[in-house]
């Protein structure tokens, strides 16, 4: 089989993908940390180190990606150059552009280590076709956030460990990138110990020695990223580890009762068919790889998979029993990735390729067939889109004109402008009256009539259900998707 389909795949998910932005840079609250990266570079370019220092402080749980993405605020210097803020949200399309690419080349690793993990190149496809039609592998595309720059490196580590024995020297690049993992993103330590324990299994076989070797660079090549991230904002004034674990302790939105319960509603709510066929599939795989280890056959494969159940088992505990944090749709996101490595084993294992071949087909184009209810994706409002696009400048609307049926106080300010000194494209019109611009769950307050001339209505981003599952609670979710929240605007005098 040609790599062909392969590369007619990443085209098509390519084209998908740039169809997705354009809309929903910096709906979510987290995106701002972005820019400390911008700061960091104004700072930099002024010969103030400190100052520099302290900017990338300021991305908190996130301090690598402030300086990873330094290149992409560089590149947001370019506008800004001719006047245009990094905050504008043309500007923005350069960062949400790199997101594109960072997960194209994740989908490349995937298939990489699918293949190499199954021997089988269809299987591979279909695993990579099926974990590029997921809602949660596109979702976070349009933001500016660094979750898909984080799970790289982890497909790059695990696309190390599934190559050959694990040897000293290779055990140091993989314990460099599960640093970088948490340093681009504290959230997913899990995924960097699932790695570092498949990555000693595989090692296993080949002694006690070689074993303790790895373990050993493993921990050396792991330290290094937080212990510069360390020197970095000591010089900012603040304690990298120390901010790192106050930073865990104060994720509480959400519900600790569903730790269990959270990932497999959420593949069968929001992925759909899909969903279901992942938790199938997992556990086949699951199950095939414990029977290999009662009879001490593992392979690279195996370990992944088997410490990936773990990893999610452990996830689980930490939010129910132990109520260290909440599930969010983020922190499912590697699991996605170990789950369409899971689907590959299992079609793999399927006797006779044309049996194999009908399978793989009849699964991917049954998930397909859902694509187009990713339309209600496109028709998602976003405030600050939407105050963009209206021109509406909120700077110069009366805070009794911002009506909020959700979480009080939670209003979007403007995007920047494409131009600094006129406020191009912003009128200076003051007559608007606007309705949930902004976000978090229900309040329970109720508008149904507002006495003006509408100009703009949609639905709410937050009623998308995947969104839903980044904060709220199962009664939270139910409200919104009950309550079916609009994002309007009206203009000029009241009606009569």
């Amino acid at each position: 089989m040609s790599r062909r389909p392969l590369w007619i795949l990443i085209a098509i998910a390519a084209v998908y993908r740039a169809t997705l932005l354009g809309r929903g840079a910096t709906a979510f609250v987290d995106e701002t940390l972005y820019f400390a990266s911008v700061m960091a570079l104004e700072a930099l370019a002024h010969g103030h180190l400190r100052a520099a220092a302290t900017a990338v402080t300021l991305a908190r749980g996130r301090q690598a990606a402030a300086i990873v993405q330094l290149p992409i605020a560089a590149l947001q210097a370019i506008p800004a150059w001719f006047g245009t803020p990094a905050s504008n949200l043309r500007s923005l399309l350069i960062p949400t552009t790199a997101n594109i690419a960072v997960s194209l080349a994740i989908l490349c690793l995937l298939y990489a280590i699918c293949e190499r993990v199954t021997r089988d190149r269809l299987a591979a496809l279909a695993a990579t076709a099926v974990y590029a039609l997921l809602v949660n592998t596109n979702l976070y595309l349009r933001h500016v956030l660094p979750y898909d720059w984080s799970l790289l490196a982890g497909a790059t580590a695990t696309w190390i460990v599934v190559q050959r024995t694990p040897t000293p020297r290779r055990a140091i690049a993989v314990g460099l990138l599960l640093g970088t993992i948490v340093g681009l993103y504290v959230g997913y330590y899990l995924l960097a110990a699932v790695i570092a324990a498949a990555t000693l299994g595989s090692a296993a076989r080949d002694g006690l020695r070689r074993t303790i070797a790895c373990a050993a660079c493993l921990a050396c090549g792991a330290a290094v990223v937080p212990v510069a991230l360390e020197i970095v904002c000591r010089i900012g004034g603040v304690s990298y580890l120390s901010s790192s674990q106050v930073l865990s302790r104060s994720i509480y939105l959400g519900s600790f009762q569903e730790g269990w319960t959270f990932f497999p509603e959420y593949l069968a709510r929001v992925e759909g068919v899909a969903g279901i066929v992942l938790i199938a599939a997992t556990l086949v795989a699951v199950a095939r790889s414990a029977a290999r280890a009662a009879r001490l056959q593992l392979d690279a494969g195996d370990w992944l998979i088997l410490c990936g159940a773990g990893g999610w088992m452990l996830e689980a505990l930490l939010s129910a029993q132990w109520h260290v944090f909440v599930f969010y749709g983020r922190l499912i996101h590697p699991w996605m990735f170990v789950m369409a490595l899971a689907l590959a084993s299992t079609l793999a294992a399927i006797p006779r390729n044309a049996r194999r071949t009908v399978v793989a087909i009849v699964l991917v184009a049954t998930i397909a067939w859902r694509v187009p209810s990713a339309v209600a994706f496109y028709r998602l409002s976003y405030p600050p889109d939407m105050l963009y696009a209206l021109r509406i400048d909120t700077t110069r609307i009366a805070p009794a004109r911002l009506i909020c049926e959700l979480t009080p106080g939670t209003s979007y300010a403007s995007p920047g402008p494409l131009n600094r000194e006129t406020r191009f494209p912003y009128s200076n019109a003051t007559d608007y009256v606007l309705l949930n611009f902004c976000q978090g769950p229900p309040s329970g307050r109720v508008y149904a009539d507002v006495p003006y001339r509408r100009i703009y209505d949609g639905p709410h981003w937050l009623t998308f259900p995947a969104y839903q599952y980044e904060g709220f609670t199962p009664k939270e979710r139910d409200e919104m998707t009950a309550g079916n929240y609009r994002v309007e605007a009206y203009a000029g005098a009241p009606t009569q």
